[in-house]
């Protein structure tokens, strides 16, 4: 992950230096909404590695007779105050108004194909 993490930087530092050229303001904008997309691909991935070291939560809860709703709801509170949920929202974010800039569909399709009936 620490490559594509330098990848993603490299990619942004690139982009920097095109804002504000009327010239390339779509390009880019396709440009940060495909680096939005690898960043978000990234949280992603260590958002499931960071749930996973929390996997032994629940047992260890029902061992000390904790509720299993409290347990729940701090694991969910740990995920969610990380900074990785953090860069994950801001990085949606930027996808989503790099694609407005770029005019280009809000939701991605994950099958595109046609429907009959």
């Amino acid at each position: 992950a620490s490559e594509e993490c330098v990848t993603v930087s490299k990619e942004l530092a690139a982009c920097a230096k095109d804002i504000g050229d009327p010239a390339k303001a779509r390009f880019l904008a396709m440009r940060l909404a495909a680096s939005a997309d690898r960043s978000l691909r990234i949280c992603f991935s260590l958002t499931q590695e960071l749930e996973g070291a929390y996997a032994a939560v629940p047992a260890l809860g029902q061992a000390l007779t904790i509720d299993s709703h409290a347990v729940c709801v701090f694991v969910e509170a740990e995920v969610r105050t990380s900074v990785l949920f953090q860069v994950s929202k801001l990085a949606q974010l930027l996808m989503q108004e790099a694609k407005r800039a770029a005019n280009l569909p809000l939701w991605t399709a994950i099958s595109a194909g046609s429907a009959r009936g």
